[in-house]
């Protein structure tokens, strides 16, 4: 076994006064020697061991029994997420309801964090301050640049979509594989490489939220605040990582979270910025970057219009007008259902400033319908490896999937072409043998008047266009026409 409790400590009625209740938990997978166990046998065993270990005498045991269930707690397999994401697409839709049972976010939850959850669940429906209650922000929308440039490449209408592979924590920590990722997503033909630079103990609260929805006392899942912890990289790797990606010829930056790791990201000279969608309400921050006066890519996860057009005020305000929107659903992953693609338009309209996509979905199917749509960018998680234990490795794209997002960048905005419909050269060879005309359904002597029986509309192109049928009606043919020849102004 690997687990004894007593339920009687929980609650008295599992048990009579004088006596009381173990359960034994035991591990096992289908088909192995425990599950091929007789109950009596199994039982029989767990007695002599927990005898064995001290906690009780066999002889006072007063009777056993055993069930087996194949799944205790919620089943994690690879691809899980998906399925999560697109039940929580549809759970959202109903605002009044919300999901705080055990198995509600694949995770287990003592008691406990129910009852943080519930007390949380009050406060958002409750609470003046919540953020169904925000009041949306009119402002003028500022003007910026259509097109911005970064480093030699100009991204906006008219320009190749900006490819972003979004390394960000995928490095697990380690500086070896962080360079992995820069030389893989080099070899994909990507147009830049992104990370995350944040301060120790900066991203996120360990006492409150998440950490509550943890069962930290015996260590069963980590929380968001362990997680940062384990995964950030100090500034001297860093500082190393960006040196190896200048040499390897790859454009490399980084989104910072703090003012500590703006300033550091301005020793190493990049060339632009990235906020992310958590930090759009970060006015402070955003005027931080802004002041630097370098490009900036912002994503609008999470945020109303009116947020957004706050965040690009505070850019706008600092005399900085080299400003990427990238609209984004802030799950991981997210649904495909709840993409919202047409926000795409929405935000060019809006700023008339180039807008792209921060896709956090499976595969490249959302990618690619936003760059049907018009996106100037398209920035996805890149892994080495979608297995590798980590946060965001599941959602991401492995390389070969990545190049084929980088050769849709380049052939979708050749197909869709600017729109203004006229016949195109490699249609003339099917022009001229394919497309109907007027014939001569039988031989013409010169100077009969043309009656519809003598005529007939075939290919190839060559005669007079269908729609001069009545006229050609009642001419007389001012020369011979052999049959199955077309008719000609010149010969009518």
């Amino acid at each position: 076994f690997n687990r004894v409790t007593e339920p009687k400590k929980l609650t008295p009625f599992v048990a009579p006064k004088e006596s009381s209740y173990l359960t034994a938990e035991i591990t096992f997978s289908k088909g192995d020697k425990i599950d091929l166990m007789e109950s009596k046998e199994l039982e029989d065993k767990i007695a002599e061991q927990i005898e064995k270990v001290g906690l009780i005498d066999k002889a006072k045991l007063i009777s056993g029994s055993s069930n087996k269930e194949s799944f205790v707690y919620p089943l994690l397999y690879k691809g899980y997420q998906q399925e999560l994401a697109n039940t929580r697409a549809q759970i959202s839709k109903f605002q009044q309801l919300y999901s705080i049972g055990t198995g509600g976010d694949y995770n287990y939850a003592d008691s406990q964090i129910l009852f943080h959850k519930a007390f949380d669940t009050v406060s958002i429906i409750c609470n003046k301050d919540s953020s169904y209650t925000q009041v949306v922000r009119e402002t003028a929308p500022a003007k910026l640049s259509p097109v911005v440039k970064i480093n030699d490449k100009k991204i906006g209408d008219g320009n190749k979509p900006y490819i972003i592979a979004e390394a960000g924590l995928n490095h697990n920590g380690s500086l070896k594989l962080a360079k992995k990722l820069i030389r893989a997503a080099k070899e994909t033909g990507c147009d830049a490489v992104k990370f995350q630079t944040f301060m120790p103990n900066s991203r996120i609260s360990s006492k409150v939220k998440a950490v509550k929805y943890a069962e930290t006392i015996i260590g069963m899942e980590e929380t968001l605040h362990e997680m940062f912890e384990r995964l950030v990289m100090p500034f001297e790797k860093q500082a190393e990582l960006f040196d190896y990606g200048r040499k390897e010829g790859v454009e490399i930056f980084s989104t910072p979270f703090d003012f500590e790791s703006v300033d550091f990201l301005e020793t190493q000279n990049l060339n632009v910025y990235k906020i992310a969608s958590m930090d759009i309400v970060n006015i402070p921050l955003i005027e931080y970057v802004a002041k630097t006066g370098k490009p900036m890519i912002i994503s609008t996860g999470m945020s109303t219009l009116g947020q957004i057009e706050e965040a690009v005020d505070a850019v706008a305000k600092q005399g900085n007008n080299n400003l990427i929107l990238l609209h984004c659903n802030s799950s991981y992953p997210a649904s495909p259902e709840e993409m919202n693609l047409n926000v795409i338009k929405n935000l060019k309209n809006t700023f008339n400033i180039p807008i792209g996509l921060s896709d956090h979905t499976f595969g490249l199917f959302v990618s690619h319908t936003a760059l049907v749509l018009g996106a100037n960018v398209i920035e996805r998680h890149f892994t080495l490896d979608r297995t590798f234990e980590g946060p965001d490795h599941i959602l991401s794209s492995e390389p070969e999937e990545f190049s084929n997002l980088v050769q849709m960048s380049t052939l979708i905005p050749k197909i869709m072409g600017d729109g203004i419909k006229r016949i195109k050269p490699n249609e003339y060879d099917t022009l001229n043998t394919q497309r109907k005309s007027l014939y001569a359904a039988q031989e013409i002597i010169k100077g009969t008047v043309i009656t519809r029986e003598m005529l007939a509309i075939k290919g190839p192109g060559g005669g007079l266009l269908p729609k001069y049928l009545e006229i050609a009606i009642g001419r007389k043919a001012t020369q011979n026409i052999e049959e199955d020849y077309p008719i000609t102004w010149e010969n009518i």
